[in-house]
């Protein structure tokens, strides 16, 4: 519109022929940062082409708008003119700067955020996979030494670990592709641990007690453990098809909040007995650290563990935990090769370090396995620990859910993410 001629006289023959209602007034008062920053008078047209824009948007709710007529067909008005309190409807003053914009120029500049958006997109990505590796690969060994802690599995313990690794990636990439969140990167979690760590020592106790080989109890734990995975992704996947998601609520909390508790400890115990080189399957292997040299051993990796809580609690900087988790053996390699008296193999020798075992192949770490020698019986010794694990991480994974949920402020579809979760643990 044009804003020559007389809009005064305008005003004034329009003042006895238009009343202006309320709620269009409060609607038109509404502030906007990016509008005038000044008083600005407007016309009857100029009055009549807001309120169609604004009945338009669906921010008119009352039914008696007909005063709203005239639209504009080459131009989009600014929605809520002016900052509230600063127009005045029957102001006798020209219109003093243009609060009309050309569309093109906006989606012009649209463009080319959308373009550096898109930049700075891709580098977080690849940020967020390098802290994704910092933080899953040494917590990937810890599962696979906790998963096979029993003795049988020590002489095969660097094969079964690249073959836990193997897994976790096949876990996190089909998660990651069928999740319906954008932003999902698939960790595998704890929740399962005790569980298989259960399993894996009851094939073992059993198949030593029928006096079996080291070979046939490794190929049998493999197995097993594999069908039981696989199968308690069938069952989530079965329960999110079917929508059964809220029947894991009627769990008791007790029972799911002890089982949480004892994660911890089990994972407090697991890392103990990593630092010592020891087994420690009961109470009583505590013990172990009234040993001076033990204690001594066990002391570092308490008062880091202990750091990395407290940062993953109370830390609000993303790159804190990375750069812990980065500067921890970082430090220790520094000490080994800085101090006088001290290296690699007088490190060994302290029990700092792992002894030197031969590298294992990618490829040889499945002719772990060998179906012929799988003792197919103890299924049935495993099964009500199955059952325990289908319950649990089914809870855990809709608490997971529920968790997102409330971070993100919306509502998401708890039963296809179980889906989720089961089909790629079905892989």
């Amino acid at each position: 519109m044009s804003s020559s001629g007389e809009p005064s006289n305008i005003l004034r023959r329009h003042q006895s022929q238009t009343t202006v209602p309320d709620e269009h007034t409060r609607l038109l008062r509404r502030h906007n940062s990016n509008t005038l920053s000044r008083t600005v008078p407007i016309t009857p047209h100029l009055y009549h082409q807001s309120l169609s824009s604004l009945s338009q948007n669906s921010y008119l709710r009352n039914k008696d708008n007909e005063e709203s007529t005239h639209t504009s067909d080459s131009t989009e008005i600014v929605s809520n003119q002016a900052p509230r309190d600063h127009i005045d409807i029957l102001e006798e003053q020209p219109l003093e700067r243009p609060i009309l914009r050309q569309t093109s120029s906006f989606n012009s500049t649209g463009s080319d955020n959308n373009t550096d958006k898109g930049k700075n997109g891709f580098i977080l990505i690849i940020i967020y996979g390098l802290i994704n590796t910092i933080m899953c690969v040494p917590c990937l060994y810890g599962y696979a030494s906790v998963i096979f802690n029993h003795d049988v599995f020590q002489q095969d313990i660097n094969a079964l670990s690249k073959l836990v690794l193997f897994s976790s990636l096949v876990h996190m990439a089909c998660f990651s592709i069928s999740s319906s969140l954008p932003f999902s990167i698939g960790q595998v979690q704890d929740a399962g641990l005790i569980f298989l760590s259960a399993m894996a020592n009851t094939i073992a106790n059993a198949m030593l007690e029928d006096g079996k080989d080291r070979q046939a109890i490794v190929s049998t734990t493999i197995v097993l453990l594999g069908l039981a995975t696989s199968t308690l992704g069938l069952i989530l996947v079965l329960m999110g098809k079917f929508r059964l998601a809220d029947l894991v609520s009627y769990l008791p909390l007790p029972v799911v909040g002890g089982y949480l508790a004892f994660i911890g400890y089990f994972c407090l115990e697991a890392g103990v007995a990593l630092c010592i080189n020891k087994s420690m399957m009961t109470i009583r292997d505590w013990s172990y650290l009234f040993e001076p040299r033990l204690l001594l051993l066990a002391t570092p990796g308490i008062l880091g563990g202990l750091l990395i809580m407290l940062l993953a609690r109370y830390s609000t900087n993303d790159a804190a935990l990375p750069m812990v988790m980065v500067g921890l053996p970082l430090a220790f390699y520094l000490a080994v090769f800085f101090i006088p008296d001290i290296g690699m193999e007088r490190a060994r020798e302290a029990g700092w370090l792992g002894q030197k075992s031969p590298p294992i192949p990618a490829q040889d770490v499945f002719g772990l396995i060998h179906f012929a020698l799988v003792d197919w019986s103890l299924i049935k010794h495993i099964l009500p620990t199955w059952a325990g694990m289908v319950f649990v991480v089914s809870f855990s994974s809709c608490l997971d859910v529920a968790a997102i949920s409330m971070d993100m402020g919306e509502a998401l579809d708890v039963n296809n993410e179980l889906v989720t979760v089961g089909f790629s643990n079905c892989e």
